[in-house]
């Protein structure tokens, strides 16, 4: 018998199958869109890390100012945050 039930859950080759999700791990666009999402997400966690090292190095530089950078220091720590900022 044919009916919506058993035309879902059909294993036919080259048919969507909804259960066991066949069509899906076949289809090279499939498989490279999700290639492609992940090395995605992999490129933000890395900008994450360099976001959370970079504000902790700010963090470290202001609460230790060095004294023979009395000007430098702070047009480097605002250059550094407002880069930060902008990338945030």
């Amino acid at each position: 018998m044919d009916t919506i039930d058993t035309r879902h859950v059909s294993n036919t080759p080259g048919q969507p199958s909804a259960i066991s999700g066949r069509h899906a791990s076949h289809d090279p666009d499939f498989d490279r869109s999700v290639t492609i999402l992940g090395n995605a997400f992999d490129i933000f966690l890395d900008a994450r890390d360099a976001w959370r090292d970079a504000s902790a190095a700010i963090r470290t530089a202001r609460a230790t100012p060095d004294p023979d950078w009395s000007v430098i220091h702070p047009l480097a720590l605002h250059f550094a945050d407002t880069t930060l900022h902008a990338i945030q």
